[in-house]
């Protein structure tokens, strides 16, 4: 119904990146297949989304469909999920989710964009104020697990 629930939420960072990779697959599958079906999700910051803290021990990993229902997510929904799969559609197929380090067991996830700038879709999307101080202290880590072309998109591969 277009959400993932992590069963465990402890995960190192470079797993983090791989679940978030497979995150973003899952969104480019979801908004892929609206759209070939001519029924689109309008662009993340047209949706109506707004940025939505979890509460403390839950964790649910949302692609477009259950984001766009619910009208709220978090960060790895709003980078991961949708955003990097949104921009792998619009042909900027070097956008990748990458993990902030916050603190010693927070994480944040925002967009490399294929120019190498960095785009936080909380930020954009209501995340508020304490929040927006502590993560613009956190430390981007490297891109582990996605820093290579990912060879799956339709016009590498022949199709369509």
């Amino acid at each position: 119904m277009g959400t993932l629930r992590a069963a465990v939420i402890l995960y190192s960072d470079a797993e983090l990146v791989c679940h978030l990779l497979g995150l973003s697959l899952s969104g480019y599958e979801c908004l892929r297949e609206a759209s070939l079906r001519g029924r689109p999700y309008p662009l993340l910051y047209q949706s109506g989304v707004k940025y939505t803290r979890e509460p403390p021990g839950s964790e649910v990993w949302q692609i477009p469909r259950g984001s766009y229902a619910s009208r709220q997510a978090d960060c790895e929904d709003l980078a991961g999920g949708w955003r990097t799969p949104e921009l792998w559609l619009l042909g900027e197929t070097l956008a990748r989710p990458v993990v902030k380090r916050v603190s010693s067991s927070l994480r944040h996830i925002l967009v490399r964009r294929a120019d190498g700038s960095i785009e936080d879709p909380s930020l954009i999307l209501g995340m508020n104020g304490a929040e927006k101080a502590a993560r613009a202290r956190a430390t981007i880590l490297p891109v582990i697990a996605c820093s290579a072309p990912i060879p799956f998109f339709d016009d590498q591969l022949g199709h369509r």
